[in-house]
């Protein structure tokens, strides 16, 4: 089991929820590929968003942001690779060894990266062990949603019919919104909404 994060609070100690928005990547009847999409780009905001902050640590930024914004993309990660093992991954088969593979097992990637994140977790934020495992996290998951999106959801998700897709959507969206997701160690609700400062967000 993957050793929780620490959690780092806000400049004001509040809590930011994620509410659904009326647009193609939140909308609860979306299409699975379509919501699969739009948390990778979430992440790849995120991991930039990790790099940038760790570059003005100490400057412009003060000390907690580093450790705040890598908690967000954490809990994104792991909830990310649990709705796709609790949805779509059920019609992806595991890599059959006679045959050629493009990607290793989805599966394990998956594993590996929340054991990164468990090991980001056991040291100080900033520190050359935590910027390894931080750093091999964002490569990890950036080449993993590279290959989901090239031969994963062409492949296997795309071909299902648009109702399975869609009910697939609301099983995800349903999953999502039973996760506690913020780096304060309370529940809150997440629904497919924008990053911070787009429009849809709201802070509770």
């Amino acid at each position: 089991m993957t050793a929780p994060a620490p959690h780092y609070p806000g400049p004001s100690g509040e809590t930011r929820r994620y509410v659904p928005v009326r647009d193609a990547e939140a909308n609860l009847s979306a299409d699975i590929v379509e919501l699969i999409k739009a948390d990778h780009r979430r992440i790849r905001r995120l991991c930039a968003a990790v790099y940038d902050t760790g570059r003005q640590r100490g400057q412009s930024d003060p000390d907690w942001m580093l450790g705040h914004v890598w908690q967000r993309l954490a809990d994104l990660l792991v909830a990310h690779t649990q709705a796709e093992e609790q949805t779509c991954y059920a019609y992806v088969p595991g890599p059959d060894p006679q045959a050629i593979w493009p990607m290793q097992d989805p599966l394990v990637v998956h594993e590996d990266i929340r054991k990164l994140i468990g090991e980001a977790s056991r040291h100080p934020v900033g520190s050359a062990p935590w910027w390894h495992a931080v750093s091999t996290v964002i490569e990890l998951s950036t080449e993993h949603h590279e290959c989901e999106e090239r031969y994963i959801l062409p492949r296997y998700v795309a071909r299902l019919s648009l109702s399975r897709r869609k009910e697939l959507g609301r099983q995800w969206c349903a999953f999502m919104a039973t996760l506690p997701f913020d780096g304060l160690g309370r529940g809150r609700e997440r629904g497919h909404g924008p990053e911070e400062g787009e429009e849809g967000e709201e802070a509770g």
